[in-house]
């Protein structure tokens, strides 16, 4: 938009009669009021980036949220680290003293059978033999006292075989448990470490939605300040001129050449973005629309609004094609990305007469006919100039 300002500024200049004091004195006053508007739109850009910085606070309460979010999972993740290292200590141990406790296991276990197998054999013989072959009744207490307390240690040998049972069982089950809580705290540690990066990820996404945001913002503001830069010393040169004119020329009068509410319009279709303040979609902030943007099929016949001459049939950034006619009484049209230009700079064109085709030009969007009306240097609501849509 600055750089369409600034060549119709150009356009405008290049125009005006050396000799005409009173045009050079208008066109000045339009410059000025030029000025004005831009100094206003980067009020506006200026605006924007306070509310962008502002949004940007509220982000780093966001990302300050995030940041806390992955120090708890730090943390959790930590605990779990240390819980599992833990686990897998007392699991070596366990495991140890299992090895151990099995292979002792297994060796009492035998002489018990061992044991079984021999007091089996002695039973009722040994008490018989207790019984008829001792000398005395004295000997014979002897020798059954000997076998109840042989007896005795059979039954001891058996609680500790059966406690040794125990501890390996339990030993045991501690193990299978130490497993089960070691793939529960991996697990929990794997979800921890993944939830961190989704928050990582999420903290990246908006830092580089911030930086691009602003950055763009910031860029658009030196634009339109270096914009207005270029038209301050227009309006100095303009004002030079003025000032060496005056003595030598008179006033001039205006007269409108045509009716608001009258001019046809330049394509038949639908106005898809108004005249004002619209939202930018790229950046989010408020931005003001100097023209109207008309939704018609690819290829339609685009024709002006009212007889002119042509004053620019080129390029332009941020536009494709553009044509720009001058109505008379400093009232232009502009017409923007055009597929083909069907005239060229000092033709001059009547009313309804086609003067390009629609395409898709610089529009990100379906084909859209960018058109704007000027007076005085500042841009006005084409709805308030173009007769209403049947």
């Amino acid at each position: 938009m600055a750089a369409l300002v600034v060549l119709l500024t150009v356009l405008c200049w290049g125009a005006l009669p050396s000799w005409a004091a009173t045009s050079s004195a208008a066109k000045a006053r339009e410059q000025r009021t030029k000025l004005r508007q831009i100094q206003e739109a980067i009020e506006r850009q200026k605006e924007a980036v306070r509310k962008t910085e502002a949004a940007e606070g509220n982000t780093m309460e966001k990302l300050a949220a995030i940041e806390s979010r992955i120090a708890k999972f730090k943390r959790e993740l930590q605990v779990y680290k240390l819980n599992l290292e833990r686990n897998q200590a007392e699991k070596r141990k366990v495991e140890s003293d299992l090895k151990k406790l099995s292979s002792q296991f297994l060796e009492k276990e035998a002489q018990f059978k061992d044991r079984l197998r021999a007091l089996y054999k002695q039973g009722h013989d040994f008490t018989s033999q207790a019984a008829f072959t001792g000398s005395d009744w004295m000997d014979l207490l002897t020798r059954i006292k000997y076998l109840r307390a042989v007896l005795q240690r059979d039954r001891e040998r058996m609680v500790k075989f059966a406690a040794q049972r125990t501890v390996l069982e339990t030993s045991q089950d501690r193990l299978r448990r130490l497993e089960t809580s070691i793939l529960a705290y991996q697990k929990k540690a794997a979800e921890a470490q993944r939830q961190m990066a989704e928050e990582r990820a999420e903290k990246s996404r908006l830092l580089a939605k911030i930086r691009l945001t602003k950055a763009g913002q910031v860029q658009a503001q030196k634009e339109l300040e270096s914009t207005a830069q270029r038209l301050q010393k227009l309006i100095q040169e303009l004002e030079r001129r003025q000032a060496s004119l005056r003595p030598r020329n008179g006033q001039r009068g205006k007269t409108e050449p045509v009716g608001r509410g009258t001019l046809p319009w330049p394509v038949s279709g639908e106005v898809s973005a108004f005249f004002g303040k619209t939202l930018h979609p790229k950046y989010d902030v408020y931005t003001f629309n100097k023209g109207i943007d008309i939704a018609a099929a690819s290829g339609s016949s685009i024709r002006t609004v009212a007889g002119g001459e042509v004053l620019y049939a080129n390029e332009l950034k941020g536009y494709g094609n553009i044509l720009i006619i001058d109505h008379g009484n400093s009232l232009y049209s502009i017409y923007g990305h055009l597929a083909q230009i069907l005239v060229k700079v000092g033709d001059q064109v009547s009313g309804g007469q086609p003067i390009a085709r629609l395409g898709h030009g610089n529009s990100e969007s379906d084909p859209t006919l960018y058109f704007e009306i000027r007076r005085q240097g500042k841009p006005e609501d084409p709805l308030n100039w173009l007769k209403k849509a049947p």
